[in-house]
């Protein structure tokens, strides 16, 4: 799983933070959820999740949560092949 979030981190230029943050996201948390989890504020949320569909090329949390476990799924296919 490292290596698929190194893919992740380097090819969309994700934080660590805001692998975190797509995580709950991907797992139908709310901001307000995620923010209870994890401690920053709602607004600080918000701007990660701005920030997460701008990197994604995305318009919406659902495209964000498609496309980010399409790339998961697609990179553990390659990385258990090796």
């Amino acid at each position: 799983m490292a290596s698929v979030l190194r893919i992740v981190k380097k090819e969309y230029a994700l934080t660590n933070r805001e692998i975190e943050i797509m995580d709950r996201i991907s797992d139908g948390l709310l901001n307000k959820e995620i923010a209870d989890e994890l401690n920053p504020c709602v607004n600080t949320v918000r701007a990660h999740v701005r920030n997460i569909l701008n990197k994604l090329g995305v318009k919406n949390r659902t495209e964000a949560t498609n496309k980010y476990k399409d790339i998961l799924e697609k990179n553990r296919i390659f990385f258990s092949n090796k």
